[in-house]
Protein backbone atom coordinates (compact mmCIF):
# COMPACT_ATOMS: atom_id res chain seq x y z
CA UNK A 1 0.00 0.00 0.00
CA UNK A 2 1.54 3.13 -1.41
CA UNK A 3 2.21 5.85 1.99
CA UNK A 4 0.27 9.44 1.32
CA UNK A 5 3.66 11.04 0.16
CA UNK A 6 4.18 8.36 -2.35
CA UNK A 7 0.67 8.94 -3.56
CA UNK A 8 1.79 12.58 -3.94
CA UNK A 9 4.91 11.96 -5.65
CA UNK A 10 3.06 9.97 -8.46
CA UNK A 11 0.20 12.75 -8.91
CA UNK A 12 3.26 14.99 -8.96
CA UNK A 13 5.63 13.88 -11.37
CA UNK A 14 2.69 12.84 -13.66
CA UNK A 15 1.22 16.88 -13.46
CA UNK A 16 4.86 17.60 -14.57
CA UNK A 17 5.51 15.29 -17.16
CA UNK A 18 2.42 16.57 -18.94
CA UNK A 19 3.32 20.54 -18.29
CA UNK A 20 0.49 21.44 -15.69
CA UNK A 21 0.07 22.66 -12.22
CA UNK A 22 -0.52 21.09 -9.18
CA UNK A 23 -3.25 22.61 -7.50
CA UNK A 24 -3.98 21.79 -3.79
CA UNK A 25 -6.23 24.17 -2.00
CA UNK A 26 -5.92 26.78 -4.56
CA UNK A 27 -1.89 27.09 -4.76
CA UNK A 28 -0.29 26.03 -7.54
CA UNK A 29 2.38 22.90 -7.37
CA UNK A 30 5.09 25.91 -6.94
CA UNK A 31 3.36 26.86 -4.06
CA UNK A 32 2.58 23.68 -2.51
CA UNK A 33 6.62 22.67 -2.29
CA UNK A 34 7.35 26.13 -0.62
CA UNK A 35 5.24 24.97 2.03
CA UNK A 36 6.47 21.77 2.67
CA UNK A 37 8.89 21.61 5.68
CA UNK A 38 12.50 21.94 5.01
CA UNK A 39 12.88 17.96 4.59
CA UNK A 40 9.90 17.71 2.12
CA UNK A 41 10.77 21.24 0.19
CA UNK A 42 12.93 18.47 -2.70
CA UNK A 43 9.72 16.56 -2.96
CA UNK A 44 10.18 16.97 -7.07
CA UNK A 45 13.97 15.77 -6.72
CA UNK A 46 12.59 12.65 -5.13
CA UNK A 47 9.58 12.42 -7.44
CA UNK A 48 11.98 12.43 -10.35
CA UNK A 49 14.56 9.72 -8.52
CA UNK A 50 11.74 7.57 -8.04
CA UNK A 51 11.00 7.41 -11.54
CA UNK A 52 14.27 7.43 -12.54
CA UNK A 53 14.08 11.04 -14.48
CA UNK A 54 17.87 12.29 -15.13
CA UNK A 55 16.76 14.84 -16.62
CA UNK A 56 17.75 13.51 -20.09
CA UNK A 57 16.17 14.59 -23.60
CA UNK A 58 13.13 12.09 -24.48
CA UNK A 59 13.84 9.96 -27.53
CA UNK A 60 11.74 12.15 -29.81
CA UNK A 61 11.92 15.08 -32.11
CA UNK A 62 10.59 18.65 -32.03
CA UNK A 63 9.84 20.30 -35.38
CA UNK A 64 7.99 23.42 -35.64
CA UNK A 65 5.18 23.56 -37.51
CA UNK A 66 6.16 26.16 -40.56
CA UNK A 67 2.54 25.91 -42.44
CA UNK A 68 0.79 26.49 -38.51
CA UNK A 69 3.21 29.37 -37.83
CA UNK A 70 3.01 31.05 -41.10
CA UNK A 71 -0.96 30.96 -40.95
CA UNK A 72 -0.65 32.84 -37.39
CA UNK A 73 -0.96 36.68 -37.61
CA UNK A 74 2.20 38.53 -35.02
CA UNK A 75 -0.17 38.28 -32.33
CA UNK A 76 -1.00 34.85 -32.02
CA UNK A 77 2.52 34.28 -32.78
CA UNK A 78 3.45 35.96 -29.62
CA UNK A 79 0.95 34.41 -27.61
CA UNK A 80 1.89 31.06 -29.00
CA UNK A 81 5.45 31.54 -27.60
CA UNK A 82 4.04 33.11 -24.33
CA UNK A 83 1.93 29.45 -23.42
CA UNK A 84 4.87 27.48 -24.18
CA UNK A 85 7.33 29.80 -21.69
CA UNK A 86 4.58 29.78 -18.83
CA UNK A 87 3.50 26.37 -19.74
CA UNK A 88 5.89 24.72 -16.95
CA UNK A 89 7.01 26.97 -14.16
CA UNK A 90 10.29 24.92 -14.23
CA UNK A 91 11.29 26.11 -17.52
CA UNK A 92 9.94 29.38 -17.37
CA UNK A 93 12.79 31.52 -16.60
CA UNK A 94 15.75 28.91 -18.55
CA UNK A 95 13.40 29.56 -21.88
CA UNK A 96 13.44 33.04 -21.42
CA UNK A 97 16.98 33.35 -20.71
CA UNK A 98 17.49 31.23 -23.42
CA UNK A 99 15.87 33.85 -25.96
CA UNK A 100 18.20 36.75 -23.93
CA UNK A 101 21.02 35.09 -24.68
CA UNK A 102 20.24 34.28 -28.33
CA UNK A 103 18.76 37.72 -28.81
CA UNK A 104 22.62 39.27 -27.51
CA UNK A 105 24.48 36.04 -29.19
CA UNK A 106 22.69 35.91 -32.82
CA UNK A 107 24.25 32.76 -34.85
CA UNK A 108 24.79 31.08 -31.86
CA UNK A 109 25.34 27.51 -32.53
CA UNK A 110 23.23 25.06 -30.73
CA UNK A 111 26.26 23.96 -28.85
CA UNK A 112 27.38 27.18 -27.74
CA UNK A 113 23.21 28.05 -26.49
CA UNK A 114 23.50 24.46 -24.63
CA UNK A 115 26.77 25.63 -22.85
CA UNK A 116 25.27 28.55 -21.77
CA UNK A 117 22.30 26.55 -20.44
CA UNK A 118 23.99 23.90 -18.61
CA UNK A 119 25.55 27.02 -16.74
CA UNK A 120 21.96 28.36 -15.48
CA UNK A 121 21.34 27.96 -11.54
CA UNK A 122 18.09 27.44 -13.26
CA UNK A 123 19.08 23.87 -15.30
CA UNK A 124 19.50 22.47 -12.28
CA UNK A 125 15.59 22.04 -11.53
CA UNK A 126 14.88 21.17 -15.48
CA UNK A 127 13.28 18.18 -16.33
CA UNK A 128 14.62 18.66 -20.16
CA UNK A 129 17.97 18.26 -21.70
CA UNK A 130 20.08 21.74 -23.48
CA UNK A 131 18.55 20.88 -26.73
CA UNK A 132 14.88 19.99 -25.60
CA UNK A 133 14.63 23.34 -24.49
CA UNK A 134 16.18 25.20 -27.42
CA UNK A 135 13.75 23.14 -29.42
CA UNK A 136 10.56 23.72 -27.68
CA UNK A 137 11.55 27.73 -28.41
CA UNK A 138 12.09 26.45 -31.86
CA UNK A 139 9.00 25.13 -32.40
CA UNK A 140 6.64 27.52 -30.57
CA UNK A 141 8.24 29.82 -33.44
CA UNK A 142 10.39 32.20 -30.71
CA UNK A 143 13.70 30.73 -32.11
CA UNK A 144 15.30 29.30 -35.85
CA UNK A 145 17.98 28.32 -36.89
CA UNK A 146 19.75 27.86 -40.43
CA UNK A 147 19.45 24.44 -40.80
CA UNK A 148 22.50 23.08 -40.26
CA UNK A 149 23.94 21.08 -37.85
CA UNK A 150 25.68 22.89 -35.82
CA UNK A 151 22.54 25.66 -36.17
CA UNK A 152 22.55 29.26 -36.39
CA UNK A 153 20.41 30.57 -34.09
CA UNK A 154 18.68 33.82 -33.94
CA UNK A 155 15.44 35.02 -32.45
CA UNK A 156 12.14 35.50 -34.42
CA UNK A 157 10.53 38.68 -35.01
CA UNK A 158 7.88 37.52 -32.48
CA UNK A 159 10.73 36.03 -30.12
CA UNK A 160 12.07 39.76 -30.28
CA UNK A 161 9.13 40.79 -29.30
CA UNK A 162 8.43 38.56 -26.71
CA UNK A 163 11.46 38.68 -25.15
CA UNK A 164 11.50 42.60 -24.92
CA UNK A 165 8.55 42.53 -22.79
CA UNK A 166 9.01 39.27 -20.72
CA UNK A 167 12.21 41.11 -19.48
CA UNK A 168 12.49 40.80 -15.46
CA UNK A 169 12.06 44.76 -15.35
CA UNK A 170 9.24 44.56 -17.23
CA UNK A 171 7.43 41.51 -15.39
CA UNK A 172 7.93 43.88 -12.04
CA UNK A 173 6.84 46.51 -13.33
CA UNK A 174 3.87 45.50 -14.22
CA UNK A 175 3.44 43.47 -10.81
CA UNK A 176 3.90 46.63 -8.71
CA UNK A 177 1.77 49.14 -11.01
CA UNK A 178 -1.32 46.41 -10.30
CA UNK A 179 -0.82 45.93 -6.89
CA UNK A 180 -2.67 48.17 -4.19
CA UNK A 181 -0.26 49.50 -1.44
CA UNK A 182 -0.59 46.94 1.19
CA UNK A 183 0.60 44.25 -2.01
CA UNK A 184 3.14 46.67 -2.53
CA UNK A 185 4.84 46.71 1.19
CA UNK A 186 4.66 42.97 0.99
CA UNK A 187 6.25 42.32 -1.96
CA UNK A 188 9.09 45.21 -1.01
CA UNK A 189 9.47 43.38 2.39
CA UNK A 190 10.29 39.76 0.79
CA UNK A 191 12.50 40.94 -2.12
CA UNK A 192 14.67 42.95 1.01
CA UNK A 193 14.54 40.31 3.43
CA UNK A 194 15.32 37.57 0.50
CA UNK A 195 18.48 39.93 -0.87
CA UNK A 196 19.73 39.93 2.88
CA UNK A 197 19.80 35.99 3.21
CA UNK A 198 18.42 32.90 1.75
CA UNK A 199 15.06 32.51 3.46
CA UNK A 200 12.78 29.62 4.25
CA UNK A 201 8.65 29.64 3.42
CA UNK A 202 7.75 29.42 7.11
CA UNK A 203 10.29 32.32 7.63
CA UNK A 204 8.83 34.15 4.84
CA UNK A 205 5.08 33.16 5.94
CA UNK A 206 5.00 33.99 9.84
CA UNK A 207 6.58 37.79 8.55
CA UNK A 208 4.21 38.82 5.85
CA UNK A 209 1.52 37.91 8.52
CA UNK A 210 2.50 40.38 10.74
CA UNK A 211 3.28 43.41 8.28
CA UNK A 212 0.57 46.30 9.73
CA UNK A 213 -0.88 46.82 6.05
CA UNK A 214 -1.94 43.52 5.40
CA UNK A 215 -5.38 43.08 4.76
CA UNK A 216 -7.58 40.59 6.94
CA UNK A 217 -11.43 39.90 5.61
CA UNK A 218 -14.25 39.48 7.90
CA UNK A 219 -13.46 36.03 8.48
CA UNK A 220 -10.71 36.66 10.05
CA UNK A 221 -8.53 35.18 7.11
CA UNK A 222 -5.67 36.74 4.78
CA UNK A 223 -6.97 39.08 1.85
CA UNK A 224 -4.18 37.07 0.03
CA UNK A 225 -1.92 34.62 1.41
CA UNK A 226 1.89 34.57 1.52
CA UNK A 227 2.58 31.92 -0.81
CA UNK A 228 0.30 34.29 -3.40
CA UNK A 229 3.10 36.66 -2.53
CA UNK A 230 5.88 34.51 -3.09
CA UNK A 231 4.41 33.16 -5.99
CA UNK A 232 3.76 36.08 -8.35
CA UNK A 233 7.21 37.43 -7.13
CA UNK A 234 8.97 34.49 -8.47
CA UNK A 235 7.03 34.77 -11.85
CA UNK A 236 7.87 37.76 -12.28
CA UNK A 237 11.57 37.14 -11.58
CA UNK A 238 11.88 38.84 -8.73
CA UNK A 239 12.75 35.92 -6.57
CA UNK A 240 14.31 32.51 -7.30
CA UNK A 241 14.30 29.06 -5.42
CA UNK A 242 17.83 27.88 -4.33
CA UNK A 243 16.92 25.46 -1.70
CA UNK A 244 15.34 28.94 0.18
CA UNK A 245 14.38 31.88 -1.26
CA UNK A 246 16.72 34.63 -3.00
CA UNK A 247 16.01 37.76 -4.18
CA UNK A 248 17.24 38.04 -8.37
CA UNK A 249 19.66 40.61 -9.37
CA UNK A 250 16.26 42.25 -11.16
CA UNK A 251 14.85 42.45 -7.61
CA UNK A 252 17.76 44.07 -5.71
CA UNK A 253 18.25 46.12 -8.91
CA UNK A 254 14.02 47.05 -8.24
CA UNK A 255 14.36 47.90 -4.33
CA UNK A 256 17.55 49.28 -4.27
Amino acid sequence: MPTGKETLLDALVETVREGGDFAEGGFSFGMGVAQQTSADVGIMADADAKRGNSGEAPDVKIEPNVEALSAMNSDERIERIRESVERHPRHRELEYLIMAYVGEHAGASYEEVEKYIAGLPQFASSLQSERILIAILERAGALESDGSDDGALTLTEAGQQFEASFTPEARLKELFDEAEDDQVEAYEYLLKACAEQKRTFEELDAAVQKLPAVRFLDNGQMAIYPSTYIDRLEKAAGLRWELGWVTTDAGKAYVK
